[in-house]
């Protein structure tokens, strides 16, 4: 049984902007197929940090249900992750990484989720969701989340040579992305095995 699934996707757009979208938690119905957005407790704070506690709400075809989110990690331009539960028990981490590409310009995103649950959560899981192969439907649900963030950031954010019409080479190098890669759709990554997890408002 699958564990551990991650997607990736370079979008044109810088790191900042991408880590602002994907962490107001809020607006994640915007991305995803399933989540449909979170109530934020702490409505107070100016920005996410560790410890911050949201309500998660999604929706398969069959139910909705909601799952109770604390953040875990919050490094800006970097790193977001928070631990979904439900009945007070572990369902998921969530984890978004940000890789700058093209000098800072634009952005490797990766979204992973792990699987937390125990014995009883397995069971009970998919009756509440209607979802039975996790794993799979996550892969499915994590590509679509990642294919409408590109497409959103890049309309909202173009980049100067897309506002230019630059299709040019850039830089003494002839190169347009400091990966050496171009921003040209998503990275499969697929990993099995350890625990160690917008996206989504937990699921």
């Amino acid at each position: 049984m699958e564990t551990h699934v991650s997607e990736s996707i370079e979008i044109a757009a810088p790191p900042s902007v991408v880590y602002t979208a994907v962490t107001n938690v809020a607006d994640m119905g915007r991305w995803s197929p399933e989540c449909t957005g979170a109530d934020v407790k702490d409505n107070g704070l100016q920005e996410v940090r560790p410890g911050m506690k949201f309500t998660g709400h999604n929706r398969s075809a069959k139910r909705p249900w909601s799952t109770q989110c604390t953040v875990i990690a919050a490094e800006p331009g970097e790193r977001f992750a928070f631990l979904a539960r439900g009945l007070g028990l572990r369902v998921a981490i969530w984890t978004y990484r940000f890789e700058p590409l093209d000098f800072g310009q634009a952005t490797k995103v990766t979204e992973t989720w792990i699987d937390q649950r125990g014995w009883f959560m397995h069971f009970i899981s998919p009756k509440v969701s209607g979802i039975r192969d996790r794993a799979t439907h996550n892969r499915q649900t994590m590509k679509i989340t990642l294919q409408r963030l590109k497409r959103t950031l890049e309309k909202e954010h173009p980049s100067p040579e897309a506002v230019r019409g630059d299709t040019g080479p850039v830089g003494p190098d002839h190169s347009r992305a400091a990966s050496g890669r171009r921003l040209d759709g998503v990275d499969h990554e697929r990993t099995e095995g350890h625990h160690s997890a917008p996206g989504r408002a937990g699921h």
